[in-house]
């Protein structure tokens, strides 16, 4: 169903022209029995002004959560659309935070399970600008033709300094902890006597054993906007693993000299390239995790 939305809108993005970018996007099932990511993409007007919002939310433990938050970006496109006030960075940020927040915290099944949840990467691109609100590790990375990262999103795991502090202030559970496994955000030992894997994140829609610290509060950064950037947004799956397997960790520069290559063999056209990015990435890696990408050429 969601495939059927996406293609939807980006035929509507096909249509509107002007300061609307080219976007592509695709999605691969990888090693996994089911999809959890979702890729939404739609475009709206507020005060004579396009924009785009472009999202990439990735599941974990079901697909039920990134799934619901499909309704998200059509929830921030009617409050910017109905803004009746000059826009500034500021009211943008605030309606990002309040739509992500209040959608947390909605006493729904998809949104109220202890182990299931997403993440959530957002751009918001207007003429000049691009507001990029994100949670957890899902990326977005925006460079130049020459592969120099221009700007990127943080990551809200146990290994980002700023989220140890947040989440280990206190003595309550959960907290950062080394699982075992990596660092990660930890219950400690359950009822069960087993000992919590635990989040590979820090922030997360959903996931409610591990709330209210593990909350959707959204991380807003504002970007300027240059014709010819390119932003890429992607899963988390493309930050697990090189290609040619010489690490199990990737970063956002490992990513760029990924995606450069193709966009430049095919012209930057980033509808081909990312079909083929995503389509070796999925079929190259030995048990891969769901893989997806947009790729928007500014």
């Amino acid at each position: 169903m969601y495939l059927t939305r996406v293609n939807k809108y980006k035929n509507k993005l096909k249509q509107l022209g002007g300061v609307i970018p080219q976007v592509g996007y695709a999605t691969n099932i990888g090693g996994r029995a089911y999809q959890e990511d979702r890729i939404y993409t739609l475009s709206g007007k507020v005060g004579g002004e396009e924009y785009v919002i472009l999202s990439v939310f990735d599941g974990h433990g079901g697909a039920e959560t990134s799934e619901y938050l499909s309704n998200l970006p059509f929830r921030c496109k009617t409050v910017l659309n109905n803004i009746q006030v000059p826009l500034t960075p500021q009211i943008i940020s605030t309606i990002i935070n309040i739509e992500f927040t209040k959608i947390d915290y909605e006493n729904t099944p998809e949104m109220r399970k202890p182990f299931t949840g997403s993440t959530a990467v957002m751009c918001f691109i207007f003429d000049t600008h691009i507001y990029v609100a994100n949670i957890a590790d899902s990326p977005a990375i925006l460079f130049d033709r020459n592969g120099a990262i221009i700007q990127k999103t943080n990551i809200h795991d146990c290994n980002n300094p700023l989220e140890i502090t947040r989440i280990n202030s206190d003595f309550n559970v959960p907290q950062c902890e080394n699982t075992g496994v990596s660092n990660r955000l930890s219950l400690g030992v359950l009822p069960s006597g087993n000992y919590d894997r635990g989040l590979d994140m820090t922030r997360a829609f959903g996931d409610n054993a591990y709330k209210p610290k593990s909350n959707a509060v959204p991380e807003i950064q504002v970007w300027e906007r240059t014709p010819g950037q390119i932003l890429c947004i992607c899963s988390d799956s493309f930050l697990d693993m090189k290609l040619n397997f010489s690490a199990y960790k990737q970063n956002e520069q490992d990513i760029v000299n990924e995606v450069l290559p193709v966009l430049q063999a095919n012209n930057f056209n980033p509808q081909i390239s990312v079909d083929a990015i995503v389509t070796r990435r999925a079929t190259s890696i030995p048990n891969s995790d769901n893989t997806s990408m947009i790729l928007a050429i500014l």
